[in-house]
């Protein structure tokens, strides 16, 4: 957990997981349970918040002709944060052409403090999902938790209890006393999907057997 919040055991809640993209979902509580609501969020606008993110703002709107949140948070999304905003080629990236193996080569260099560009680019990662998670928690109102779910976070992990996140995530006044309220969880199982899957199918056919 990254922050315990003050969960309202009556709060709809909300998930944003980044992996080769991102996906995002709102959890309103129906019935005493929290019911999926499908999201094409990672497609919103990105919105940059200082010069580093307007610089990669700037990059992703001339290679892509937009720039979009899934564009920033995702495993390419880290690529366009090294190319954009850090590029350079420490001992970590040298020789590496593939775009797919350059995010893991940074985040690995960040995490490990062999690098200060890589921890540059892992930061801005951090930050703009603190963010973005924080303008998804008050858009749902997830006042039973905003849950971080996603093949990236599990991988990161020591990289999301930096401040950086969670300063990202509360910095939205007037509401800073709201958002602050918002349990916020990172998903570690990696069956989660499955078992989500699972559950679904089964409330959907006893529902349909009654």
């Amino acid at each position: 957990m990254l922050s315990r919040g003050e969960p309202d055991p009556n709060g709809s809640a909300a998930l944003i997981a980044a992996g080769s993209g991102l996906g995002v979902a709102l959890l309103p509580k129906v019935d005493g349970r929290f019911v999926p609501t499908p999201s094409e969020g990672g497609h919103a606008d990105y919105a940059a918040r200082n010069d580093a993110e307007d610089q990669l703002r700037r990059g992703l709107t001339s290679t892509f002709g937009r720039a979009e949140i899934e564009q920033v948070l995702s495993g390419p999304g880290l690529f366009n944060i090294h190319r954009f905003v850090h590029p350079h080629t420490c001992t970590d990236l040298e020789g590496v052409t593939d775009p797919f193996e350059i995010p893991a080569r940074i985040s690995k260099a960040a995490l490990e403090g062999r690098c200060n560009q890589c921890r540059g680019s892992l930061e801005l990662f951090v930050s703009a999902y603190g963010a973005c998670a924080g303008n998804l928690a008050l858009t749902a109102l997830a006042t039973g938790g905003l849950f971080v779910g996603g093949g990236i976070a599990p991988k990161i992990l020591p990289a999301l209890r930096w401040p950086v996140f969670l300063e990202s995530f509360f910095a939205k006044a007037p509401l800073d006393a709201v958002i602050r309220r918002v349990p916020v969880s990172v998903i570690l199982n990696p069956s989660a999907g499955l078992i989500g899957a699972a559950t679904f199918a089964m409330v959907t056919s006893n529902d349909l057997a009654i």
